[in-house]
């Protein structure tokens, strides 16, 4: 573990000392957002709208409705603690993600952040699985509400590990030709997921098109989470990942230990973090686990 961290530590070092020979500032300056504006200050707009003519009762009151419309779906422990996700049941395991739930919030909140996008360089690095704990371990915080929405299109993954067997497209709620409580599914009273059913043949066109940044800038404010995590594909397995990152605030990035070179977790990074920001780097299924637990967060 302290040889990946060191080597992901020196790459961005090189990084550094590159910019500065070229004249760049060597310090990364976010990339600016597309044209509908980070999500805090359009979420404060609607809201201002919403107040001004409604109450803060009304306002409360027509969330939780909304929030309401999402079907109830009660996962099977057993088949949860199959696909590791320790932290549905609060397993002893989920700790580990506590800690990186209690980073991130602390991240968002300082930045005003709300979209954190989960992706990994290459396929089998567990993010999917990583997604989940992270959305339930935020879903026990009662005051916080989080969606997970799967935009990894091309090869969904988070209906089969929840044990889901409605068929849910995201895909369309993105088109606009579906509603978003038609696809998810709601998990207690805070948390909503959700997923896709089968593969979108058109998933990198759907991800690339206006419509599907202007309907996260509708989730966001129709729905007013804390937070929405986003299951991304990987970034080298095709263009999608890249085609939806510029309409994330930040993005943590999954790279499976003994499978994921730091070379490219190095170009990941750098390829991200042209879009968005880059929180940091999770080392997933290290079989030796550290004090810090295998999370880097740099910058």
């Amino acid at each position: 573990m302290e040889k990946i961290q060191s080597a992901i530590a020196k790459a961005r070092a090189d990084r550094a000392a590159t910019r500065l020979h070229d004249d760049v500032p060597a310090v990364e300056t976010p990339v600016p957002k597309p044209s509908y504006g980070p999500p805090v200050q359009h979420s404060t707009r609607v809201a201002s709208r919403i107040l001004t003519t409604y109450p803060d009762q009304a306002v409360a009151a027509a969330l939780t409705v909304r929030w309401r419309e999402f079907p109830i779906f009660e996962p099977v422990k057993a088949h949860m603690a199959r696909n590791h996700v320790v932290t549905f049941t609060g397993a002893p395991d989920s700790v580990h993600f506590d800690v990186m739930r209690t980073r991130l919030l602390q991240l968002m909140r300082a930045n005003g952040w709300r979209r954190v996008a989960i992706t990994s360089p290459g396929p089998s690095c567990g993010k999917s699985t990583l997604a989940l704990n992270l959305a339930f371990s935020f879903g026990r915080q009662p005051n916080l509400r989080t969606l997970l929405l799967e935009l990894d299109l091309r090869r969904p993954s988070l209906a089969r590990l929840l044990g889901l067997r409605k068929q849910h497209h995201f895909s369309r709620v993105l088109d606009g030709s579906e509603q978003l409580h038609d696809n998810a599914v709601r998990i207690g009273t805070n948390l909503a997921i959700a997923t896709q059913s089968g593969a979108e043949p058109q998933s990198a066109e759907m991800l690339h098109s206006p419509a599907a940044g202007t309907t996260l800038d509708a989730i966001e404010a129709s729905y007013d989470p804390a937070i929405m995590l986003c299951d991304l594909p990987p970034v080298f397995a095709s263009d999608d990942a890249m085609a939806i990152m510029g309409h994330m605030d930040a993005a943590l990035i999954v790279a499976g230990a003994e499978m994921t070179t730091i070379r490219e977790i190095d170009r990941c990074e750098r390829e991200v973090a042209d879009q968005t920001n880059v929180i940091g780097v999770v080392l997933n299924k290290s079989r030796y686990q550290e004090k810090d637990f295998g999370y880097d967060y740099g910058g």
